[in-house]
């Protein structure tokens, strides 16, 4: 599992792991808004060029999800062309659901358990 630091120095907000052809990414139970810098995606990016067959995010840990975790997970998507792909999200609260209604993102993710 990866979770240094990010481009910034700051660490990062996921743990980061390879499971089954997917990459894998744990919100850690100590993320701070600081840590959803907007160059969070792109550390892990450059630590993990892929390719990979989908992301997968266990957000049991992300209680107040802010804009930089969905920008960055967009962008992920884009960057492993994962077109045609959801991102699949694993215990997503209600905050979560709720904010991806309104920006009109539900396209692009799917929930599991």
């Amino acid at each position: 599992m990866h979770s240094g630091p990010g481009v910034s120095g700051q660490p990062l907000p996921v743990d980061v792991a390879d499971h089954d052809g997917w990459l894998a990414l744990a919100v850690r139970r100590e993320n701070t808004p600081s840590m959803w810098q907007a160059d969070w995606a792109r550390a892990i990016y450059d630590s993990r060029p892929g390719p990979y067959a989908g992301l997968a995010f266990d957000l049991r840990h992300l209680h107040h999800p802010c804009s930089s975790f969905f920008s960055g997970s967009l962008w992920l998507h884009q960057a492993y062309g994962l077109e045609g792909n959801r991102i699949a999200l694993q215990n997503a609260g209600e905050r979560v659901r709720a904010v991806i209604e309104v920006l009109h993102v539900h396209d692009f993710f799917v929930f599991s358990r």
